[in-house]
C-alpha cells in the first residue's frame, strides 16, 4: 500500500487536487468493480491543507482536507496541485509547505508537483540541476525565480530523482496516471 499525500492550497485550481485524489482512490479498484474481479487498493490517499481548514479555490469552491501538514504520519508520495494565478506571493502564501517538503523529502517521500505547484518545489531547492516541467506561460518567470532547475516546459510530464512535474492545469491527471503506472505497473494504471 503506498501512502500518498494530495494538498489542498488556497486559490488552487481544484481540479489539480480532486482528480489526482480520484485517481490514486480508484487505481485498482474501480475497473475492478466495473468487471467483476475483486477490488485491490493500491493507494492510502490522505487529503491535507497548511493548516487542516478548507481551502478557496479558484473560483467560489471550497475544499475541505482530512488533516493539517503537522497531523500527516505516513506519506511515501506527496502531490502538490497547482498554486492558482497569483505567482507573486505563491510562496509566502504556502510557506509551511517549503519546510514540510523538505521533512518528508529527506525520509524518502516522493514529491510530485504540477502547473505552478513546482514552483514551491523549486522553493526548497530540491529541483536544482534537475528537469521539471511547468505550464509554459511560467516557464520564463519560474526559470528568472529557479535558474538552477532545468525547465523543461515542452515536456507534459518529467521525472528526475524522485521529482515529478506535470505541465499545465489539465496535466494533473496526465502526471497522475503517470504515477500510478510507475508505482503499480501498465496494467493497473490502463
Amino acid at each position: 500500500m503506498i501512502n500518498v499525500t494530495v494538498l489542498f492550497l488556497d486559490e488552487t485550481f481544484s481540479s489539480t487536487a480532486i482528480g489526482p485524489m480520484e485517481v490514486f482512490r480508484h487505481a485498482g479498484t474501480l475497473w475492478n468493480n466495473f468487471t467483476g474481479m475483486p477490488p485491490v487498493c493500491h493507494f492510502r490517499v490522505t487529503t491535507a491543507s497548511v493548516d487542516g481548514r478548507a481551502v478557496r479555490c479558484d473560483g467560489p469552491i471550497h475544499i475541505q482536507p482530512a488533516v493539517a501538514l503537522k497531523d500527516v504520519r505516513n506519506t511515501d508520495l506527496i502531490f502538490l496541485p497547482s498554486t492558482g494565478l497569483s505567482m507573486d506571493d505563491a510562496v509566502e502564501r504556502n510557506a509551511p509547505v517549503v519546510p514540510w517538503l523538505l521533512r518528508w523529502h529527506k525520509r524518502g517521500a516522493a514529491i510530485a508537483s504540477v502547473c505552478s505547484g513546482a514552483g514551491l518545489v523549486a522553493a526548497t531547492g530540491l529541483l536544482d540541476g534537475k528537469r521539471a516541467t511547468t505550464n509554459w506561460s511560467l516557464a520564463e518567470r519560474f526559470r528568472e525565480k529557479y535558474p538552477q532547475v532545468r525547465w523543461m516546459p515542452e515536456l507534459m510530464v518529467t521525472e528526475d530523482h524522485g521529482f515529478y512535474c506535470g505541465g499545465g492545469v489539465n496535466a494533473s491527471l496526465d502526471l497522475s496516471l503517470y504515477l500510478v503506472e510507475r508505482f503499480c505497473g501498465h496494467d493497473v494504471a490502463m
